[in-house]
């Protein structure tokens, strides 16, 4: 009788994992679970924390009258166009960027920024450099390069309006003085590209699309980290296209008239 229990105890645990079993193995471990939960909750936490918030400003702009068909394809063509964003940048100064370190990311300054930086030369090389507005007047200039060489004007104080002669050339850095008692001691960081780097860059942050079927409305969007900068370069490559669009006009009509 007893050989024949033994039998019987061994073909019960031959049944596999149970579900006490795994209720067992949980509660055993439950510490590295809540640890990994906990893990996962903080890697997610500082992925978010380290990404700059996009804003989507859009606008809608009505073409000339007369315009359909392949015509309006050819207008959001001209929107779209990099001759029209390279001019968009030239005007608004965006080769020149400005920004501040917010603890896990950094925000874009743009109608925000404490101080302009007016380069006086053509541009050679990409520049970078950290400017600290120490009080209304003055300034302390670190971390100066021009491509990959750090600049002798290293932890140098100026005058606001001072023309500064660097290898990347000269250079004046204004004060903005609405904007500035914000910034005492805050460095920001400002950096320099040639135009036609910064118009791909900025090309990208725009997408055109019809406003509706069988109309002559085109909704323009800009997807920018900087409001202000997004609703500047809407109105900026709206004005750009009439101004071209007029220059054409003109031309047309200066050909027939000869």
């Amino acid at each position: 009788m007893e050989l024949i229990q033994e039998t019987k105890n061994d073909k019960k645990n031959e049944g596999g994992v149970t579900l006490r079993d795994i209720v067992e193995l949980v509660f055993d471990n439950w510490y590295w679970i809540v640890l990994s939960v906990v893990i996962c909750m903080s890697v997610a936490w500082f992925y978010l924390a380290m990404q700059t918030p996009l804003n989507d400003m859009s606008a809608v702009l009505e073409l000339n009258g007369g315009i359909s068909g392949s015509g309006v394809e050819n207008e959001i063509y001209i929107l779209q166009s990099h001759q029209l964003m390279r001019e968009v940048v030239g005007r608004l100064h965006l080769d020149v960027t400005y920004q501040v370190k917010n603890w896990l990311h950094y925000d874009q300054l743009y109608a925000e920024s404490p101080i302009r930086v007016n380069f006086l030369d053509a541009y050679t090389a990409p520049v970078s450099m950290e400017i600290k507005p120490l009080n209304g007047n003055r300034f302390l200039l670190n971390q100066l390069k021009i491509g990959k060489e750090k600049s002798d004007n290293e932890g140098q104080e100026f005058l606001f309006g001072d023309t500064i002669i660097s290898a990347a050339g000269r250079f004046i850095v204004e004060d903005i003085p609405d904007k500035m008692s914000a910034y005492y001691n805050v460095p920001v960081e400002v950096s320099r590209i040639d135009l036609n780097t910064a118009a791909n860059i900025y090309h990208s942050f725009i997408s055109t699309s019809l406003a509706g079927e069988r109309t002559t409305l085109v909704q323009i969007n800009c997807v920018d980290s900087n409001i202000s900068r997004a609703e500047a370069i809407l109105n900026a490559l709206i004005d750009v296209y009439r101004e071209t669009i007029i220059e054409d006009k003109n031309r047309i009509a200066t050909s027939t008239a000869k």
